[in-house]
């Protein structure tokens, strides 16, 4: 990816996010150990997940940073993506990762954090979506110990739809 957007002579988001790091006195060669034993760099383009698999074997952090949420946001969700990357399946990290962007994405930053508007646009989200969040929710508030999702954790973990599975539906049971 170019440094500058040629169409409008704009750095690209991750750059502006690499200068921000710095100016927060950041190491941009900081790396971590993925569940997989692979070495990352946190500050990079893309993580190596997996030697082993198709799904989940690595990831597009672009997708992040074009989200634009400013160095503050995208560096709480970095850091969490990063523990999934440590303690969670390459496939399970990678399509967390693409949820959580894609709710941000359609939703915006508030629907994460911002209680109210969590609640109000909680019915429209898939259940699939719902579970995302509620996973984010537990490593910002019960892992991580940011008191200022607390709301958010109780409404999402109290609010998860529950499933009924039919252990004999040959299609969708208990295996």
């Amino acid at each position: 990816m170019s440094q500058i957007d040629n169409n409008n002579d704009k750095i690209s988001p991750y750059k502006r996010f690499l200068a921000d790091a710095l100016l927060n006195g950041k190491d941009l060669n900081e790396t971590f150990m993925t569940a997989a034993d692979l070495v990352n760099k946190v500050y990079s383009e893309r993580w190596e997940l997996s030697t082993l698999t198709t799904r989940g074997k690595s990831t597009d952090l672009i997708r992040l940073y074009d989200l634009e949420l400013g160095y503050k946001n995208t560096h709480l969700l970095l850091k969490v993506f990063k523990y999934w990357a440590r303690t969670m399946a390459a496939g399970t990290t990678e399509s967390r990762m693409g949820a959580i962007c894609s709710i941000i994405s359609k939703h915006g930053i508030q629907i994460i954090s911002d209680a109210y508007f969590l609640k109000a646009s909680y019915a429209q989200l898939t259940t699939s979506h719902k579970k995302n969040l509620n996973t984010l929710f537990l490593v910002l508030h019960d892992i991580f110990l940011n008191k200022e999702f607390k709301t958010q954790r109780d409404w999402c973990k109290e609010n998860l739809p529950d499933e009924k599975v039919n252990p004999h539906d040959p299609v969708n049971g208990a295996y």
